[in-house]
């Protein structure tokens, strides 16, 4: 049964995209779906249950929905939740013609590989909320589009490699969460200027930036806890 309703989501996401293209407007009453009052799509809200994952690992729901997303216009229960997405993140180039799209939540399903360069380049998406899911590869060192990206939660999947400079010229960014990944090197000091800031369960190494200290005004929540590489414990600061 849950098999069976994973199944339909994934049908309506890419129907979705059809009728964006097309006439018919008549997915505005979907359930997850948000369109504006020209019936464009403006935000998906899909909220797995975690389950069903095929490498064994899970993430459920319950105990990361707290996740201080409020405010941002996602709406994240457990409840209700009957199944999960499953497929290849990188097939979501479609998700282009979604042009007025500003908030793109499918936590704690099964999406596995890497995030697609069409996803990267939305103009106007303000929140990209992927947690718990399987999705792999590095994060992009361009980045063409994202200017109102005020939310990056990608915590809790598979992404491995450094966090590059791309992710710095997110000039509207306010909450970056990547904990529970395979991340590596140094911890980069443009985080200070952000509002929250998770990057615990990693592999980082090093000191942490003075940069983070100087710059931190907006700061409220730095969580660098857990095991670094080499057994170094990087801690967490709450400010």
């Amino acid at each position: 049964m849950r098999k069976h309703a994973a199944r339909r989501r994934q049908t309506s996401m890419a129907a979705m995209v059809t009728l964006e293209a097309g006439t018919d407007s008549g997915y505005y009453s979907w359930s997850g779906v948000l369109c504006n009052a020209n019936s464009r799509v403006v935000a998906v809200n899909v909220t797995g249950n975690g389950g069903n994952r095929r490498n064994g690992t899970s993430h459920p729901c319950k105990g990361f929905s707290q996740f201080p997303l409020y405010g941002f216009g996602v709406r994240r229960t457990c409840e209700g939740s009957k199944g999960s997405l499953f497929g290849n993140v990188s097939s979501f180039n479609f998700i282009s013609v979604l042009t007025e799209l500003r908030v793109l939540s499918l936590p704690f399903n099964a999406l596995e590989g890497e995030i697609p360069e069409a996803i990267w380049g939305l103009e106007k998406l303000e929140v990209l909320d992927l947690e718990g899911n399987l999705i792999s590869g590095y994060l992009p060192f361009r980045i063409n589009g994202l200017r109102k990206l005020r939310v990056l939660n990608l915590g809790f999947n598979k992404i491995v490699g450094e966090i590059p400079g791309s992710i710095s010229s997110l000039e509207s960014l306010e909450v970056l969460n990547l904990a529970g990944n395979g991340l590596n090197g140094s911890v980069p000091g443009f985080v200070g200027r952000l509002r929250g800031v998770y990057l615990s369960f990693n592999q980082f190494s090093g000191v942490v930036p003075r940069e983070i200290g100087e710059n931190c005004w907006k700061l409220e929540h730095l969580d660098l806890s857990a095991v670094a590489e080499g057994g170094e414990r990087l801690g967490e600061m709450v400010l």
